[in-house]
């Protein structure tokens, strides 16, 4: 590992505990760490490889797509309208596992570890996933000859922030568009927001910064 990358390491673990890392802190730690990534299914690479590419072909994410888009195709006119018999969509991306993966790749390094609690129950926690929900909020899959957007919508739980992922499947001349929810935060959205982000509303994209008081909006 060189000098450079050691150092910015370092640092954004002292942002980390002083809770003052932003969203352009968290892209290049990222980076960082993705060349450090050994496990076959890693979130912290595949999320980088989103920075470094916007529009995907390929990956992780993509292949879960592809893999339910050619699930539903030859069975197109059977779903059509009727939701209940879609196949599973599970969460892709999930704070714990992005948190111990960081973690394990730090001892891997050499680097001193961070202390994460659990993430409803830590502060930083909740803003790292900010981040990378604002990372990623305008990435795009090329499935087939359709652009699978992503977007912020709010999750299972009541007020939290979620990624989605909105797959739209053609046939003929149907098009069927399956919302499917990526990664799901601890971060919660203020009551007054609610209907700016759910169901349809015009927040389509976030950017976390820190004010003046430190706090990341």
């Amino acid at each position: 590992m060189s000098t450079i990358i050691y150092h910015r390491i370092r640092k954004f673990q002292k942002k980390y505990v002083d809770s003052t890392f932003d969203q352009d802190d968290v892209y290049i730690l990222l980076m960082d760490l993705r060349d450090f990534c050994t496990c076959d299914e890693s979130h912290i690479r595949e999320i980088a490889d989103y920075l470094a590419h916007p529009q995907r072909s390929k990956g992780l994410t993509f292949e879960k797509l592809q893999k339910v888009h050619d699930e539903i195709v030859p069975r197109f006119k059977e779903l059509w309208g009727n939701s209940k018999d879609l196949p599973e969509l599970p969460i892709i991306f999930k704070e714990t596992t992005i948190f111990r993966e960081m973690d394990s790749i730090f001892e891997r390094i050499g680097m001193p570890l961070i202390e994460i609690k659990k993430c409803f129950n830590d502060r930083r926690a909740v803003e790292f996933s900010l981040c990378i929900l604002g990372l990623l909020c305008d990435a795009k899959i090329k499935i087939g000859d359709s652009i699978c957007k992503l977007r912020l919508g709010l999750g299972s739980m009541p007020r939290n922030l979620a990624l989605y992922a909105d797959l739209p499947i053609k046939v003929d001349d149907k098009v069927m568009t399956l919302h499917w929810s990526i990664f799901q935060s601890s971060g919660l959205v203020h009551r007054d927001c609610i209907n700016q982000v759910f169901p349809w509303g015009d927040i389509r994209h976030i950017v976390a910064r820190r004010h003046d008081d430190g706090k990341m909006a």
